[in-house]
């Protein structure tokens, strides 16, 4: 089996710190506003993958560089390490 490359196992823990980020930050809202957990579900599936394929076109703008699906997905599923139990949440 061929070894992740290192850059894959950055964009996979970026994408969970990512997520994260936006739970402790859509908690707090719903907690805030008392709104219904569907916020913290959208906010933490969105962040990561706004953040792949932000970080991707950045990339593709670099001299030597291109758009890469792979680090994107990567990103993702460091997310879904945290948005996937959180869909389970009532």
């Amino acid at each position: 089996m061929k070894a992740i490359k290192y850059d894959k196992k950055m964009h996979f823990v970026a994408g969970f710190i990512i997520a994260l980020i936006a739970l402790a930050i859509t908690a707090f809202m719903w907690w805030l506003f008392e709104s219904n957990t569907l916020i913290i579900k959208l906010g933490v599936t969105i962040a990561p993958i706004l953040a792949g394929i932000a970080k991707e076109f950045w990339d593709m703008h670099k001299p030597n560089n291109k758009f890469d699906a792979i680090d994107m997905l990567f990103t993702w599923m460091g997310g879904a390490v945290i948005f996937i139990p959180v869909w389970f949440i009532n």
